[in-house]
Formats: C-alpha cells, structure tokens, sequence
C-alpha cells in the first residue's frame, strides 16, 4: 500500500511542471516588454535604493568612519536639488524616519541621478547633531532577460 502511495505521488509530482507552461511570467504580473525596457518606477526606485543603502551597504553603521561633511554632487538650484556634473535634476528620495516633533530626530536622504545611476546618502540630526554625506554608491537594475 505504501508503495503505491509513493508511486502516485511521484507520478503526480511529475505533472506539475505540465500544468504550468508560461513562457512570458512578466505578463502573469500585468508587466509588458515596454516597462521592462522603460526606465524605473518611482516606487521601483524608492525601494531599490533603500534596499541598497540599509541592507547591502550599511551606511548607519559606517557613518562615523565614512562620512563626509559636505558634498560636490548635489548642488541647489531654482527647481530643486540638481547634478553639479551634469546638472540633471535629482530625484531625492526621504527614507522612512522618525516623528517630526522629536527634538534629536533623524533625517536620512539620497539623491539619485538617472543619467549615471549613483546616489548619495546624506544624514542630518540625531542626538549628536551630525551632518554627513556618503557617496556615490552606483545602482544596477537588473530587471531580467528578454526573450
């Protein structure tokens, strides 16, 4: 009896794979080719530098020995924050911090060029009142193979 349990089971292991033939599985997720190919989301972009900067680069933790006192990447213009080597705008993406009515209150920025893909990360406040930039940390999107 027991054989023939373990029989059907690796026969119907076996089917599994038939039942689910989908060449394109972007389009499982209601992608197409063209957002594939087209440039990242805000959101895409929001939480792929944030992935990076906290759990692949460590930036709190490398701070005191890494930080800068200031930046030449990020320049101030009329419209917002801009590129100083190509003077593209930025996109400047907050990450998620503490409440605003703290007195010590951290604020943690990067400014992301799209042109060159890198970012910095600034620090502002805390208990020790620090102000510091690290940076450039390049970006790769790897957003699969084209068929």
């Amino acid at each position: 009896m027991k054989r023939w349990i373990a029989l059907g089971m690796i026969l119907l292991a076996g089917c599994i794979p038939d039942l689910y033939q989908d060449d394109k599985e972007y389009e499982t997720f209601g992608l197409n080719e063209e957002d594939l190919d087209g440039p990242p989301t805000p959101n895409e972009l929001r939480a792929r530098v944030i992935n990076d900067a906290l759990r692949w680069r460590f930036v709190r933790q490398r701070l005191d020995t890494e930080g800068k006192p200031a930046s030449d990447f990020v320049r101030e213009t009329d419209q917002g924050p801009a590129c100083s080597r190509d003077e593209e705008p930025l996109n400047v993406i907050t990450f998620p911090g503490q409440d605003v009515d703290r007195p010590d209150r951290v604020v943690e920025t990067a400014y992301y060029c799209p042109l060159e893909s890198v970012y910095w990360y600034h620090y502002e406040g805390g208990v020790r009142r620090r102000d510091l930039w690290m940076g450039p940390y390049r970006v790769s999107w790897n957003r699969g193979e084209k068929e």
